[in-house]
């Protein structure tokens, strides 16, 4: 465990159909934790930040390159543009519940 690296856990996100951002960005933000030794969140998150583009790939680092300078820095402003993007509308996430298959007492 003392040798885990982010790359070795986290893989590159496209936006692809069957990528699910919050997922990623859910076990972008576990592996980053896990791997740095920041002592504050505003530090983590700056890391966070610093280091996401190299994870990003095809239409998710275009959308990450159109933001400004100060806006890639801000990690909370690169998860929106990204959800903004690649997120589930509302009507997608009730058609995907409704697809599930439940079982009684579910």
């Amino acid at each position: 465990m003392a040798n885990l690296r982010i790359v070795d856990v986290v893989k590159r996100f496209e936006g692809g159909q069957d990528e699910d951002i919050e997922l990623w960005l859910d076990r972008f933000r576990v592996a980053v934790d896990i791997t740095t030794k920041t002592e504050t969140e505003q530090e983590k998150e700056r890391e966070m930040a610093r280091i996401m583009p190299l994870f990003l790939q095809g239409a998710a680092y275009t959308t990450w390159k159109q933001l400004n300078d100060k806006e890639r820095a801000d990690l909370k402003k690169v998860e929106g543009a990204l959800r903004r993007v690649f997120g589930r509308s509302k009507t997608s996430a009730w058609h995907a519940v409704k697809r599930l298959q439940l079982l009684p007492g579910d």
